[in-house]
């Protein structure tokens, strides 16, 4: 199973076009258990994420083993804020060590401080408290730039039928060739691939013809959104882990039965795009 279970819903409200908030502390345990019988294993936070880690140490089983993910934090003011990030992270969690440690911030890998930010990386990992250590890109220009500079183990990049950048760039092959695992997140694009396209804000006008194009091809496909979005990712061999948020316990649902639909490989490559407008939420105005 590629899914991984994203939870910063769950310690903030999140999303462009997220209008359920919060889940309760019960329906993130029910949101868990169905994870498990899933095999749904890999569990993906930030120590950003608001009160989300407290949330997961309060609500996961201590026998459950999922594999726990989480990021540094987004001001790193020295590296040995590192250090203490993840020890604090351990004890919310209620864990004895992560199965990742994403730096949240790419720019931190790439600044005068990234030699002391990577070494301490590295100390964590040679003490057992971290096993795989990486850091979480928007762009291919930042993981070029990182890649250049440091042995990773596993990377998170945004990827969906809009942004495919690193797909078509060939790093995703790069990637798996020296040996990194891929994580993938934002297959929804926050959402705007499931939005109905006379509902979007003005932000989005030009692509709207893409998205009337993108709809109709999917019905000719047979798929709704939810499955055609799922299935662009679930159909690159390169991807270890797709992660998905989810509010509730029945969007969880939904999304797995779209994973395990059996569906025919299907080229997606005509709907990329560039436009760093559409494709970094941070640079959306929705107020308009």
């Amino acid at each position: 199973m590629k899914l991984a279970l994203g939870t910063v819903q769950f310690g903030m409200h999140y999303g462009a076009f997220n209008h359920a908030g919060q889940p309760s502390k019960e329906e993130v345990k029910r949101i868990f258990i169905t994870a498990k019988q899933n095999d749904i294993r890999t569990i993906d936070t930030g120590a950003a994420y608001g009160c989300s880690e407290e949330i997961i140490g309060e609500c996961i089983e201590s026998d459950s083993r999922f594999l726990v993910v989480t990021k540094t934090p987004v001001n790193i003011n020295d590296a040995s804020d590192i250090k203490k990030s993840c020890y604090d992270s351990l004890q919310k969690l209620g864990i004895d060590h992560l199965y990742g440690l994403l730096v949240h911030r790419p720019h931190h890998l790439l600044d005068g401080k990234a030699e002391h930010i990577y070494r301490v990386l590295d100390e964590l990992k040679r003490d057992g408290l971290v096993k795989k250590v990486g850091v979480s890109v928007y762009t291919p220009k930042e993981l070029e730039s990182i890649l250049a500079r440091f042995a990773l183990d596993l990377v998170q990049i945004p990827l969906n039928v809009f942004d495919q950048r690193f797909l078509h760039r060939g790093l995703l092959r790069k990637l798996k060739h020296i040996g990194i695992e891929i994580h993938v997140r934002s297959i929804f694009l926050q959402g705007l691939l499931l939005q109905d396209v006379e509902k979007v804000p003005k932000h989005f006008s030009k692509v709207r013809k893409t998205m009337i194009d993108y709809f109709a091809f999917l019905n000719s496909c047979k798929l709704s959104r939810l499955e055609g979005a799922i299935h662009f990712v679930k159909q690159i061999d390169e991807v270890d882990r797709i992660v998905v948020g989810v509010d509730h316990v029945q969007q969880f649902i939904e999304i797995i039965e779209a994973y395990n639909k059996n569906i025919p490989r299907i080229d997606f490559s005509s709907f990329a795009m560039e436009d760093e407008d559409i494709l970094n939420p941070s640079l959306w105005k929705l107020e308009e």
